[in-house]
């Protein structure tokens, strides 16, 4: 939750997104702030020529960063410019994960795992052994050894 004298600091700095990075573990869970592109700055550190664009997020845990799919403008009011960070985590966070279902089986495990951020490899995992469990039981009428051969490459996979 954000306090009233951070909503009032979010609100009075809302035309200078740096300024309100500090705050955005408290707006969007597990992020610890932004990738911020800065165009140009004037002696007084001042954003010239606009604000900055957000390349991507920094994890709260850990060291991982994920860029987003396309660089957003930090234009507009405050709760406009956050709203539109959403919708590009959502959209980024989308798109890695079809990507990754799809390169599930197309490399090798180990670079796999390496590829992606972690919740993405969680939830592809997760999706892959639901969808492997159900083709072992469809193939359970066929087959009596399937539970045990899936069992098997769940072991090799480890």
């Amino acid at each position: 939750f954000v306090s009233m004298a951070e909503l009032l600091d979010l609100l009075s700095n809302s035309s200078s997104p740096m300024k309100i990075m500090h705050h955005m573990p408290k707006i969007v869970t597990a992020i610890a702030k932004l990738e911020l592109e800065v165009k140009s700055t004037n002696q007084n550190g001042d954003t010239e020529g606009g604000r900055p664009n957000a390349k991507g997020m920094h994890a709260l845990v850990g060291y991982e960063y994920v860029p987003f799919t396309k660089e957003l403008p930090l234009q507009g009011k405050v709760e406009t410019y956050l709203h539109k960070t959403l919708e590009a985590m959502q959209e980024t966070l989308w798109a890695i994960l079809k990507r990754s279902v799809k390169r599930y089986s197309e490399i090798p495990r180990a670079e796999w795992l390496a590829e992606d951020c972690a919740q993405i490899t969680l939830v592809t995992s997760q999706i892959m052994w639901a969808q492997e469990v159900e083709e072992a039981f469809a193939q359970l009428s066929r087959r009596s050894t399937a539970m045990k051969e899936y069992n098997h490459k769940q072991v090799q996979q480890l």
